[in-house]
């Protein structure tokens, strides 16, 4: 993801300071295609392990809560 968002930043830099070709524009839209697709991808795996862990180790805060204290 790092490679992306540094893809897609040197590209706006570049075209900032010099027009850019084609082949410079196409690569930087696509750079910035896959940005949020990848962070969706990162969001859900997180998603997911955190979801795994809450199953599999349960609420820490149950039994405080459950308390009545």
């Amino acid at each position: 993801m790092v490679d992306l968002v540094d893809k897609a930043k040197f590209f706006d830099k570049k075209e900032q300071q010099l027009s850019l070709s084609l082949a410079g524009r196409i690569e930087r839209l696509q750079a910035k295609k896959e940005l949020p697709v990848l962070r969706n991808w990162i969001h859900i795996f997180w998603w997911q392990r955190a979801k795994q862990h809450l199953m599999e180790d349960g609420d820490c805060n149950t039994k405080f809560f459950q308390c009545g204290k």
